[in-house]
């Protein structure tokens, strides 16, 4: 065989085989979340207030605001203790709370974070769609991002 042959048929199947691994983490829903936490960041910093601490469900979140993921509390799955954690976390606490990721590892969501002595500063919805063109077409991930703080 031929090396340019040979080059390009390593050069196809090298572009084939990323195009195949960007697919699916396009496919997963979960991963078009950045897009909304950007959104979310964006928007509180039109908005600040002083954070002291942040508490995030998502490390993408801490990243986004250039805090130590090792700031958050060691959060588990029971609700009780969660909760507690939260009310002792001092004034100047930001909690960045996504509805699927949040809930489901930490057992904490809204009603939650309100009953703790937060105030919800914003909540959004998203669609996101995905990125690349996929056969048959995906439908869009729903995800709702909010921003709760706790004042002085």
């Amino acid at each position: 065989m031929p090396p340019l042959l040979q080059l390009t048929a390593g050069a196809a199947v090298l572009l084939w085989a990323a195009w195949l691994c960007l697919s699916q983490v396009d496919a997963y829903g979960s991963s078009r979340d950045a897009r909304a936490v950007d959104d979310m960041h964006a928007w509180f910093l039109a908005h600040p207030r002083p954070v002291k601490r942040l508490v995030f469900s998502q490390a993408y979140m801490s990243i986004r605001f250039g805090r130590d993921p090792a700031e958050r509390p060691n959060l588990g799955t029971n609700p009780e203790q969660n909760a507690q954690i939260l009310r002792a976390s001092p004034p100047g606490t930001l909690v960045f709370w996504d509805a699927h990721t949040g809930p489901q590892f930490y057992a904490i969501g809204p009603a939650e974070l309100e009953r703790a002595g937060y105030e919800r500063l914003r909540a959004a919805s998203y669609e996101l769609e995905p990125l690349l063109p996929h056969r048959p077409a995906l439908p869009p991930y729903r995800q709702e991002i909010y921003l709760y703080y706790k004042g002085e």
